[in-house]
Formats: C-alpha cells, structure tokens, sequence
C-alpha cells in the first residue's frame, strides 16, 4: 500500500498521471496549485486510515481461516497416529 500511494504522489509531483489511476489520486491526494508556490499535493488521511483497515481486517480474516484449516490438519494428523500406533 506504501509504495502505491508513494508511486501516486510521485506521479502527481512530476505531473505524470496515468489514466488508469485517475479514481485514487481524486481519492487518496488533495492538489493544489498556485503560480507562486507551484504544486501542493495533501494526503487525505481519512480515506488512507480507511482502506488501510479494511486490507488489515481482509489479512485478519484470511489468517483466522487459514489457523482454522491448521487446527483440522493437526487434529487429523493427530488421529491418524493414534490409529497407527493402536493398531501396532
């Protein structure tokens, strides 16, 4: 998320938009531009704090699944050596 939003400033600093990205520089960065002063790019930091959470809840949810299926594979591994070492 870092380097887009870096790569995005970075684009709106040497004025080099591209067309497929046109949605998040409306959406992450506020321009602004003066004769005197030149270019003054702002972050929106509500919409970046914003996506930021919902990528950590989406990670949060894939690492509680992904512990859930490493939970089964153990407790089968664990039944299938119970089974093994009964039959022995």
């Amino acid at each position: 998320m870092n380097e887009y939003l870096s790569s995005l400033h970075e684009d709106l600093a040497n004025n080099t938009q591209k067309d497929y990205s046109v949605k998040d520089y409306d959406k992450y960065f506020e321009v602004t531009q003066t004769p005197k002063c030149g270019i003054r790019i702002k972050a929106k930091k509500e919409a970046i704090l914003e996506t930021a959470k919902k990528i950590m809840g989406i990670l949060h949810s894939c690492r509680m699944r992904f512990k859930i299926r490493l939970k089964r594979y153990r407790c089968i591994a664990a039944k299938i050596s119970l089974k093994r070492s009964l039959a022995t």
